[in-house]
């Protein structure tokens, strides 16, 4: 990769040897991976989507809703898809997403556990 930038919505990038519009055409809608280990390191605080799989996911009031198994994106933003007695898909940002504990592999949600 030459040069990357967030634009908000989405990574636009420059590749090595896809020199103009028509190459890059070619590519639209397809998925770019990185190797993990050329990843850059997360800040105090942030985390990987992919790290978090696995976790519990729990209420406010403790209530185990299930375990996460991975995200969704949404037009509306990300959707954690969580399974447990049933299958939730439960908004992952604030207000609804209140803490991620990555230590004891938890994530604590704003959610009803009736929903």
């Amino acid at each position: 990769m030459l040069q990357s930038q967030w634009d908000g919505s989405a990574m636009r990038v420059q590749l090595d040897g896809v020199a103009d519009r028509d190459a890059a055409e070619q590519l639209r809608d397809r998925e770019i991976l990185i190797a993990r280990d050329q990843m850059p390191a997360v800040r105090p605080g942030e985390y990987y989507r992919e790290d978090l799989q696995g976790f519990a996911v729990r209420n406010l009031e403790g209530v185990l809703l299930g375990t996460l198994q991975h995200f969704l994106e949404a037009p509306a933003g990300a959707l954690m898809v969580v399974s447990g007695e049933k299958e939730r898909w439960l908004p992952a940002s604030a207000p609804f997403l209140k803490r991620v504990d990555l230590e004891r592999r938890e994530i604590e949600m704003d959610w009803p556990a009736d929903f």
